[in-house]
């Protein structure tokens, strides 16, 4: 959890900076450590605008290699939270609704939504690119059974 206090928060900017665990925003901890958050809060009479910026360092398996490497990620996310329930109809996942009684807002879930959006789709390990990938496997001898359609092709091993 990364609350924020309601109650202390006048109109204007707020900074807040957070050190959380990857256990604080139900993420993987032999996956994700050296977590950050960090951004500011622009209050208003009826809206509260985040903009937070998470970093961490995420452990990796290479597509090519599959060499496990560690890699620093970043991302930004902009999230409102206001009091008005027509506005956050849970039609926008960035737009999240204060409940009247509510006397702390989480930032937990928009961190950690930020985090796995920045973890890469294609994970490359520094220096895979260079890396000679096998093309062929087994050994150079042809089974017998292939020639046949290997003479159609054009690739008579003959």
């Amino acid at each position: 959890m990364l609350p924020v206090r309601l109650t202390a928060l006048s109109p204007g900017l707020h900074p807040f900076d957070f050190t959380p665990s990857a256990a604080d925003l139900e993420l993987d901890p032999e996956a994700f450590r050296d977590l950050h958050v960090d951004g500011h809060l622009d209050v208003a009479a009826t809206r509260i605008v985040v903009h937070l910026t998470a970093r961490a360092v995420v452990r990796l398996t290479c597509d090519r290699t599959l060499v496990e490497f560690d890699q620093a990620i970043e991302g930004r996310h902009l999230v409102v939270f206001t009091t008005d329930p027509d506005l956050a109809d849970g039609s926008d996942d960035d737009l999240l609704l204060i409940p009247p009684d509510a006397s702390v807002i989480d930032l937990a879930g928009p961190a950690r939504d930020t985090l796995l959006l920045a973890v890469p789709a294609r994970a490359v390990a520094p220096g895979a690119e260079d890396v000679e990938l096998p093309t062929q496997f087994g050994t150079e001898e042809i089974d017998p059974r292939w020639e046949g359609l290997l003479r159609l092709r054009g690739d008579d091993p003959s």
